[in-house]
Protein backbone atom coordinates (compact mmCIF):
# COMPACT_ATOMS: atom_id res chain seq x y z
CA UNK A 1 0.00 0.00 0.00
CA UNK A 2 1.44 3.34 -1.00
CA UNK A 3 0.93 6.38 1.18
CA UNK A 4 0.41 10.00 0.30
CA UNK A 5 2.25 12.59 2.33
CA UNK A 6 2.42 16.34 2.57
CA UNK A 7 6.05 17.40 2.25
CA UNK A 8 5.83 20.16 4.86
CA UNK A 9 3.43 20.95 7.69
CA UNK A 10 3.38 23.15 10.75
CA UNK A 11 2.18 21.59 13.98
CA UNK A 12 -0.30 23.53 16.07
CA UNK A 13 -2.26 22.89 19.25
CA UNK A 14 -6.02 22.56 19.12
CA UNK A 15 -8.62 20.55 17.29
CA UNK A 16 -9.06 20.53 13.55
CA UNK A 17 -11.59 18.60 11.49
CA UNK A 18 -9.89 15.75 9.73
CA UNK A 19 -10.94 14.81 6.20
CA UNK A 20 -13.26 11.87 5.73
CA UNK A 21 -10.72 10.17 3.48
CA UNK A 22 -7.87 9.48 3.50
CA UNK A 23 -7.67 8.68 7.21
CA UNK A 24 -5.06 10.26 9.45
CA UNK A 25 -2.45 7.80 10.63
CA UNK A 26 -0.04 9.94 12.59
CA UNK A 27 2.00 13.10 12.51
CA UNK A 28 5.76 13.07 12.75
CA UNK A 29 8.01 15.97 13.53
CA UNK A 30 11.74 15.91 13.87
CA UNK A 31 14.98 17.82 13.82
CA UNK A 32 18.01 16.90 11.78
CA UNK A 33 20.82 19.29 12.61
CA UNK A 34 19.26 22.74 12.44
CA UNK A 35 16.47 21.77 10.04
CA UNK A 36 13.06 20.91 11.45
CA UNK A 37 10.31 19.40 9.36
CA UNK A 38 7.20 17.35 9.87
CA UNK A 39 5.22 15.02 7.70
CA UNK A 40 1.60 13.92 7.83
CA UNK A 41 1.20 10.26 6.93
CA UNK A 42 -2.13 9.22 5.44
CA UNK A 43 -3.64 5.96 4.39
CA UNK A 44 -6.96 5.05 2.75
CA UNK A 45 -9.80 4.49 5.20
CA UNK A 46 -9.53 1.07 6.81
CA UNK A 47 -10.34 -0.75 10.00
CA UNK A 48 -9.36 1.27 13.09
CA UNK A 49 -6.37 -0.87 13.93
CA UNK A 50 -5.16 -1.81 10.47
CA UNK A 51 -1.57 -0.66 10.64
CA UNK A 52 0.59 0.68 7.89
CA UNK A 53 4.20 1.76 8.32
CA UNK A 54 4.62 5.09 10.07
CA UNK A 55 7.93 5.86 8.41
CA UNK A 56 6.90 8.83 6.27
CA UNK A 57 9.20 11.19 8.16
CA UNK A 58 10.72 12.95 5.17
CA UNK A 59 14.39 12.15 4.82
CA UNK A 60 14.56 10.47 8.25
CA UNK A 61 18.03 8.92 8.46
CA UNK A 62 18.86 5.54 9.84
CA UNK A 63 19.55 5.13 13.54
CA UNK A 64 23.26 5.29 12.78
CA UNK A 65 22.72 8.73 11.25
CA UNK A 66 20.75 9.72 14.34
CA UNK A 67 23.82 8.90 16.35
CA UNK A 68 25.86 11.32 14.25
CA UNK A 69 23.28 14.00 13.57
CA UNK A 70 21.41 13.77 16.87
CA UNK A 71 18.15 13.63 15.01
CA UNK A 72 14.89 13.51 16.87
CA UNK A 73 11.49 12.22 15.94
CA UNK A 74 8.20 12.59 17.73
CA UNK A 75 4.95 10.85 17.04
CA UNK A 76 1.77 12.82 17.47
CA UNK A 77 -1.01 11.12 19.38
CA UNK A 78 -4.62 11.80 18.51
CA UNK A 79 -6.63 12.35 21.69
CA UNK A 80 -9.65 10.13 22.38
CA UNK A 81 -9.62 8.94 18.77
CA UNK A 82 -12.14 11.57 17.61
CA UNK A 83 -10.17 14.81 18.03
CA UNK A 84 -6.80 14.66 16.33
CA UNK A 85 -3.84 16.94 16.75
CA UNK A 86 -3.67 17.95 13.13
CA UNK A 87 -1.67 20.44 11.16
CA UNK A 88 -1.89 23.59 9.10
CA UNK A 89 -0.94 22.46 5.64
CA UNK A 90 1.81 24.63 4.23
CA UNK A 91 1.89 22.91 0.88
CA UNK A 92 -0.94 21.15 -0.93
CA UNK A 93 1.34 19.13 -3.18
CA UNK A 94 0.94 15.43 -2.50
CA UNK A 95 3.82 13.05 -2.92
CA UNK A 96 3.39 9.36 -3.56
CA UNK A 97 5.17 7.07 -1.15
CA UNK A 98 7.63 7.84 1.62
CA UNK A 99 10.90 9.53 0.86
CA UNK A 100 13.90 7.32 1.41
CA UNK A 101 16.93 8.48 3.30
CA UNK A 102 19.37 10.14 0.95
CA UNK A 103 22.62 8.28 0.32
CA UNK A 104 25.93 9.50 -1.04
CA UNK A 105 27.07 8.83 -4.57
CA UNK A 106 29.88 6.27 -4.50
CA UNK A 107 33.19 7.76 -5.60
CA UNK A 108 34.57 6.68 -8.94
CA UNK A 109 37.55 5.01 -7.26
CA UNK A 110 35.42 2.84 -4.94
CA UNK A 111 34.18 -0.72 -5.22
CA UNK A 112 30.62 -1.05 -3.93
CA UNK A 113 27.79 -3.47 -3.38
CA UNK A 114 24.41 -1.79 -3.05
CA UNK A 115 20.91 -3.05 -2.41
CA UNK A 116 17.90 -3.04 -0.12
CA UNK A 117 17.40 -5.28 2.91
CA UNK A 118 13.86 -6.50 3.54
CA UNK A 119 12.14 -8.98 5.83
CA UNK A 120 8.79 -10.73 5.58
CA UNK A 121 7.03 -11.64 8.80
CA UNK A 122 3.46 -11.78 10.05
CA UNK A 123 2.28 -8.41 11.37
CA UNK A 124 -0.45 -8.70 14.01
CA UNK A 125 -1.48 -5.07 13.70
CA UNK A 126 -2.38 -5.36 10.01
CA UNK A 127 -3.22 -9.06 9.95
CA UNK A 128 -0.95 -9.51 6.95
CA UNK A 129 2.56 -10.68 6.06
CA UNK A 130 4.07 -7.75 4.18
CA UNK A 131 7.59 -7.43 2.83
CA UNK A 132 9.08 -4.48 4.72
CA UNK A 133 12.45 -2.71 4.69
CA UNK A 134 14.85 -3.45 7.53
CA UNK A 135 15.87 0.00 8.82
CA UNK A 136 19.02 0.73 10.83
CA UNK A 137 20.38 -2.80 10.51
CA UNK A 138 24.15 -3.23 10.58
CA UNK A 139 25.78 -4.35 7.34
CA UNK A 140 29.36 -5.54 6.87
CA UNK A 141 31.11 -5.83 3.53
CA UNK A 142 33.83 -8.49 3.45
CA UNK A 143 36.16 -9.17 0.52
CA UNK A 144 39.80 -9.53 -0.49
CA UNK A 145 41.86 -7.25 -2.68
CA UNK A 146 44.11 -8.20 -5.58
CA UNK A 147 46.88 -9.22 -3.20
CA UNK A 148 44.56 -11.50 -1.21
CA UNK A 149 44.44 -9.13 1.78
CA UNK A 150 41.14 -8.84 3.60
CA UNK A 151 39.17 -5.61 3.12
CA UNK A 152 35.94 -4.64 4.88
CA UNK A 153 33.51 -1.84 5.59
CA UNK A 154 30.52 -1.50 7.88
CA UNK A 155 27.51 0.76 8.28
CA UNK A 156 23.74 0.80 8.78
CA UNK A 157 20.85 0.51 6.39
CA UNK A 158 18.76 3.59 5.72
CA UNK A 159 15.11 3.95 6.67
CA UNK A 160 14.06 2.30 3.43
CA UNK A 161 16.47 -0.61 4.03
CA UNK A 162 18.94 0.53 1.38
CA UNK A 163 22.71 0.36 1.76
CA UNK A 164 25.86 1.33 -0.12
CA UNK A 165 28.73 -0.87 1.03
CA UNK A 166 31.94 0.54 -0.41
CA UNK A 167 35.68 0.27 -0.01
CA UNK A 168 38.30 2.46 -1.64
CA UNK A 169 40.10 1.15 -4.66
CA UNK A 170 39.46 -2.09 -6.41
CA UNK A 171 38.64 -4.36 -7.88
CA UNK A 172 37.79 -6.58 -4.92
CA UNK A 173 37.01 -10.27 -4.96
CA UNK A 174 34.72 -12.80 -3.26
CA UNK A 175 32.67 -9.94 -1.82
CA UNK A 176 29.71 -10.55 0.50
CA UNK A 177 27.43 -8.36 2.59
CA UNK A 178 26.36 -9.66 5.99
CA UNK A 179 23.35 -7.99 7.61
CA UNK A 180 22.70 -8.32 11.35
CA UNK A 181 19.71 -7.46 13.53
CA UNK A 182 21.60 -4.92 15.59
CA UNK A 183 22.71 -1.32 15.72
CA UNK A 184 26.01 -0.63 17.45
CA UNK A 185 25.59 0.58 21.01
CA UNK A 186 21.81 0.78 20.70
CA UNK A 187 20.20 -2.66 20.29
CA UNK A 188 20.85 -6.23 19.26
CA UNK A 189 18.60 -9.27 18.79
CA UNK A 190 20.27 -12.48 19.92
CA UNK A 191 19.43 -16.18 19.77
CA UNK A 192 17.77 -17.35 22.99
CA UNK A 193 19.62 -20.67 22.72
CA UNK A 194 23.01 -19.02 22.13
CA UNK A 195 22.95 -15.43 23.32
CA UNK A 196 26.44 -14.77 22.02
CA UNK A 197 24.96 -14.99 18.53
CA UNK A 198 23.30 -11.97 16.90
CA UNK A 199 20.86 -12.94 14.17
CA UNK A 200 22.36 -12.27 10.74
CA UNK A 201 22.44 -13.48 7.16
CA UNK A 202 24.75 -12.97 4.18
CA UNK A 203 24.46 -12.35 0.48
CA UNK A 204 25.82 -14.75 -2.08
CA UNK A 205 29.48 -13.94 -2.81
CA UNK A 206 30.26 -11.82 -5.84
CA UNK A 207 33.39 -13.04 -7.59
CA UNK A 208 34.65 -9.61 -8.65
CA UNK A 209 33.48 -6.06 -7.89
CA UNK A 210 34.79 -3.08 -9.80
CA UNK A 211 32.70 0.08 -9.49
CA UNK A 212 29.12 -0.46 -8.29
CA UNK A 213 27.16 -3.71 -8.42
CA UNK A 214 23.52 -3.59 -7.31
CA UNK A 215 22.41 -6.71 -5.45
CA UNK A 216 18.85 -5.36 -5.62
CA UNK A 217 16.88 -7.01 -2.79
CA UNK A 218 18.43 -8.94 0.10
CA UNK A 219 15.59 -10.77 1.86
CA UNK A 220 16.08 -12.09 5.38
CA UNK A 221 15.55 -15.87 5.47
CA UNK A 222 12.41 -17.05 7.23
CA UNK A 223 14.29 -18.34 10.27
CA UNK A 224 15.75 -14.89 11.04
CA UNK A 225 12.95 -12.62 9.76
CA UNK A 226 11.40 -12.40 13.25
CA UNK A 227 14.64 -10.95 14.59
CA UNK A 228 14.53 -8.14 12.02
CA UNK A 229 10.85 -7.59 12.78
CA UNK A 230 11.67 -7.20 16.49
CA UNK A 231 14.59 -4.88 15.70
CA UNK A 232 12.32 -2.74 13.53
CA UNK A 233 9.92 -2.27 16.46
CA UNK A 234 12.79 -1.39 18.79
CA UNK A 235 14.04 1.18 16.29
CA UNK A 236 10.68 2.96 16.43
CA UNK A 237 11.03 3.71 20.12
CA UNK A 238 14.61 4.82 19.60
CA UNK A 239 13.46 7.25 16.91
CA UNK A 240 10.54 8.53 19.01
CA UNK A 241 12.36 8.92 22.33
CA UNK A 242 13.29 12.57 21.69
CA UNK A 243 16.79 12.44 23.15
CA UNK A 244 19.63 14.73 22.10
CA UNK A 245 22.12 11.91 22.64
CA UNK A 246 23.07 8.76 20.75
CA UNK A 247 22.12 6.66 23.79
CA UNK A 248 18.72 5.69 25.14
CA UNK A 249 18.90 8.36 27.86
CA UNK A 250 20.86 11.61 28.33
CA UNK A 251 22.56 10.02 31.35
CA UNK A 252 25.00 8.61 28.78
CA UNK A 253 26.41 11.05 26.26
CA UNK A 254 28.60 9.15 23.79
CA UNK A 255 28.17 6.03 21.72
CA UNK A 256 31.00 4.35 23.63
CA UNK A 257 29.00 4.80 26.86
CA UNK A 258 25.66 3.59 25.51
CA UNK A 259 23.89 0.61 27.06
CA UNK A 260 22.33 -1.38 24.21
CA UNK A 261 19.09 -3.20 24.81
CA UNK A 262 19.38 -6.96 24.29
CA UNK A 263 16.38 -8.76 22.84
CA UNK A 264 16.52 -12.54 23.19
CA UNK A 265 14.41 -14.50 20.69
CA UNK A 266 14.17 -17.72 18.75
CA UNK A 267 11.27 -18.90 16.63
CA UNK A 268 11.21 -22.16 18.63
CA UNK A 269 10.72 -20.53 22.06
CA UNK A 270 7.34 -21.71 23.48
CA UNK A 271 4.68 -19.12 24.25
CA UNK A 272 4.99 -19.59 28.01
CA UNK A 273 8.76 -19.04 27.96
CA UNK A 274 8.83 -15.51 26.60
CA UNK A 275 7.04 -12.19 26.46
CA UNK A 276 8.64 -10.28 29.33
CA UNK A 277 11.44 -8.01 30.46
CA UNK A 278 14.03 -9.81 32.58
CA UNK A 279 15.63 -7.14 34.81
CA UNK A 280 18.02 -9.62 36.44
CA UNK A 281 19.25 -10.84 33.07
CA UNK A 282 19.09 -7.28 31.69
CA UNK A 283 17.27 -8.35 28.54
CA UNK A 284 13.90 -8.66 26.86
CA UNK A 285 12.82 -12.26 26.32
CA UNK A 286 10.45 -12.98 23.43
CA UNK A 287 8.61 -16.17 22.57
CA UNK A 288 8.55 -17.43 19.00
CA UNK A 289 5.46 -15.53 17.82
CA UNK A 290 6.02 -12.37 19.87
CA UNK A 291 7.79 -10.25 17.21
CA UNK A 292 4.52 -10.34 15.24
CA UNK A 293 3.09 -7.73 17.62
CA UNK A 294 4.80 -4.36 17.54
CA UNK A 295 2.76 -3.45 20.64
CA UNK A 296 4.12 -6.43 22.56
CA UNK A 297 7.75 -5.69 21.70
CA UNK A 298 7.31 -1.98 22.47
CA UNK A 299 5.51 -2.78 25.74
CA UNK A 300 8.48 -4.80 26.95
CA UNK A 301 10.78 -2.04 25.69
CA UNK A 302 8.72 0.36 27.80
CA UNK A 303 9.65 -1.60 30.92
CA UNK A 304 13.33 -1.68 30.02
CA UNK A 305 13.40 1.98 29.06
CA UNK A 306 11.70 2.99 32.32
CA UNK A 307 14.54 1.37 34.21
CA UNK A 308 17.04 3.26 32.07
CA UNK A 309 15.27 6.58 32.61
CA UNK A 310 15.12 5.90 36.34
CA UNK A 311 18.87 5.35 36.37
CA UNK A 312 18.65 1.65 37.19
CA UNK A 313 15.85 1.96 39.75
CA UNK A 314 12.45 0.39 39.22
CA UNK A 315 9.34 0.41 41.44
CA UNK A 316 8.84 -2.50 43.78
CA UNK A 317 5.97 -4.21 41.99
CA UNK A 318 3.51 -6.38 43.92
CA UNK A 319 0.48 -8.43 42.92
CA UNK A 320 1.51 -8.62 39.27
CA UNK A 321 2.21 -12.30 38.72
CA UNK A 322 -0.89 -12.30 36.53
CA UNK A 323 -2.27 -9.01 35.29
CA UNK A 324 -4.98 -8.03 32.85
CA UNK A 325 -5.68 -4.80 31.01
CA UNK A 326 -9.30 -4.67 32.20
CA UNK A 327 -8.99 -6.00 35.77
CA UNK A 328 -7.85 -4.26 38.96
CA UNK A 329 -4.46 -5.30 40.31
CA UNK A 330 -2.27 -3.13 42.55
CA UNK A 331 -1.09 0.50 42.24
CA UNK A 332 2.45 -0.56 41.31
CA UNK A 333 1.32 -3.22 38.82
CA UNK A 334 -1.20 -0.94 37.11
CA UNK A 335 1.39 1.85 36.85
CA UNK A 336 4.29 -0.17 35.45
CA UNK A 337 2.16 -2.23 33.06
CA UNK A 338 -0.06 0.69 32.05
CA UNK A 339 2.91 2.95 31.33
CA UNK A 340 4.44 0.25 29.11
CA UNK A 341 1.13 -0.03 27.23
CA UNK A 342 1.08 3.74 26.80
CA UNK A 343 4.64 3.74 25.40
CA UNK A 344 3.63 1.21 22.73
CA UNK A 345 0.47 3.09 21.79
CA UNK A 346 2.25 6.47 21.67
CA UNK A 347 5.08 5.22 19.46
CA UNK A 348 2.66 3.51 17.06
CA UNK A 349 0.22 6.43 17.02
CA UNK A 350 -2.85 4.52 18.19
CA UNK A 351 -4.86 3.85 21.34
CA UNK A 352 -4.81 0.09 21.72
CA UNK A 353 -2.86 -3.00 22.62
CA UNK A 354 -2.55 -5.76 20.02
CA UNK A 355 -1.53 -9.30 20.90
CA UNK A 356 0.61 -11.47 18.65
CA UNK A 357 -2.53 -13.29 17.49
CA UNK A 358 -4.11 -9.99 16.40
CA UNK A 359 -6.49 -9.59 19.34
CA UNK A 360 -7.10 -5.86 19.90
CA UNK A 361 -7.88 -4.16 23.22
CA UNK A 362 -8.81 -0.48 22.64
CA UNK A 363 -7.83 2.18 25.19
CA UNK A 364 -10.85 4.29 24.37
CA UNK A 365 -13.48 5.80 26.64
CA UNK A 366 -16.82 4.36 25.60
CA UNK A 367 -15.29 1.06 24.44
CA UNK A 368 -15.17 -0.66 27.81
CA UNK A 369 -13.51 2.21 29.69
CA UNK A 370 -13.43 3.08 32.44
CA UNK A 371 -12.76 -0.36 33.76
CA UNK A 372 -13.37 -1.06 37.41
CA UNK A 373 -10.56 0.01 39.72
CA UNK A 374 -9.54 3.46 38.48
CA UNK A 375 -5.82 3.91 39.02
CA UNK A 376 -5.20 0.29 40.02
CA UNK A 377 -6.35 -1.02 36.64
CA UNK A 378 -3.75 -1.29 33.89
CA UNK A 379 -5.96 -0.19 30.99
CA UNK A 380 -7.14 2.97 32.74
CA UNK A 381 -3.57 3.91 33.57
CA UNK A 382 -2.51 3.20 29.98
CA UNK A 383 -5.21 5.43 28.48
CA UNK A 384 -4.83 8.47 30.75
CA UNK A 385 -1.24 9.47 29.76
CA UNK A 386 -2.19 9.39 26.08
CA UNK A 387 -4.63 12.24 26.71
CA UNK A 388 -2.08 14.17 28.76
CA UNK A 389 0.63 13.77 26.10
CA UNK A 390 -1.65 14.59 23.14
CA UNK A 391 -0.68 17.54 20.97
CA UNK A 392 -3.93 19.26 22.01
CA UNK A 393 -3.60 18.09 25.63
CA UNK A 394 -1.99 19.88 28.57
CA UNK A 395 1.49 18.45 27.94
CA UNK A 396 1.53 18.72 24.13
CA UNK A 397 3.80 15.68 23.76
CA UNK A 398 5.48 13.13 25.98
CA UNK A 399 8.84 14.93 26.10
CA UNK A 400 8.29 16.70 29.43
CA UNK A 401 7.16 13.41 31.00
CA UNK A 402 10.34 11.67 29.85
CA UNK A 403 12.34 14.49 31.45
CA UNK A 404 10.24 14.03 34.60
CA UNK A 405 11.21 10.37 34.79
CA UNK A 406 14.89 11.29 34.74
CA UNK A 407 14.47 13.31 37.93
CA UNK A 408 11.41 11.92 39.72
CA UNK A 409 10.98 8.13 39.89
CA UNK A 410 7.31 7.22 40.44
CA UNK A 411 6.09 4.18 42.35
CA UNK A 412 2.54 4.37 41.05
CA UNK A 413 0.23 6.56 38.95
CA UNK A 414 -1.05 8.56 41.92
CA UNK A 415 2.47 9.54 42.90
CA UNK A 416 3.31 10.34 39.28
CA UNK A 417 0.31 12.59 38.87
CA UNK A 418 -0.07 14.32 42.25
CA UNK A 419 3.57 14.61 43.34
CA UNK A 420 5.97 14.17 40.45
CA UNK A 421 4.12 16.13 37.78
CA UNK A 422 3.95 19.31 39.91
CA UNK A 423 7.58 18.83 40.91
CA UNK A 424 8.48 18.76 37.21
CA UNK A 425 6.36 21.81 36.39
CA UNK A 426 3.49 19.86 34.81
CA UNK A 427 -0.14 20.46 35.67
CA UNK A 428 -2.04 18.18 38.05
CA UNK A 429 -5.20 20.30 38.24
CA UNK A 430 -7.78 21.77 35.87
CA UNK A 431 -7.76 20.21 32.41
CA UNK A 432 -5.13 17.65 33.37
CA UNK A 433 -7.20 16.34 36.28
CA UNK A 434 -10.40 16.42 34.23
CA UNK A 435 -8.81 14.26 31.53
CA UNK A 436 -8.50 11.40 34.04
CA UNK A 437 -12.23 11.24 34.79
CA UNK A 438 -13.24 9.11 31.77
CA UNK A 439 -10.87 6.46 33.12
CA UNK A 440 -12.38 6.32 36.58
CA UNK A 441 -9.56 8.34 38.17
CA UNK A 442 -10.61 11.37 40.22
CA UNK A 443 -7.82 13.36 41.91
CA UNK A 444 -9.70 16.69 42.02
CA UNK A 445 -9.88 17.05 45.76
Amino acid sequence: MRKRIFPLVFIFRGSFRKPASPTLNAIFSGKIGSQTEAIVCWRPAATPFEKDRYDCFHGRPSAASYLCERGQQRTAQARRGTTAALSLIASAALLSGCASSPGHEPASDQSCLTGTVVYEHYDAESGSTPSLPAPSATWTLSAVDGDGAAVSATGSTALDGSFEACVDGGPIYNATVTVSAENEGVWRVVDTYDESTVFAFSSEPVAEVSGVIDLETLAAPDDVAGAFKAADSVSRLYAARGMDTPCWTPNLATLAECRPVVVSWNSEVPENEGGWWDPEGDKIVLAGADPSSQHLVLHEMGHWWSGELYGGWFPEVTGCEQHFVDHPSTPSCAWTEGFADAVAAWVLGDRAYVLADGTVTPFEAGEGLPWEGGDITQGNVAAAPLDLWAFDGPDGTWGANISLMLEHPSSDFREYFLEDRPAAGLSATGEAADLLLPYGIDYRG
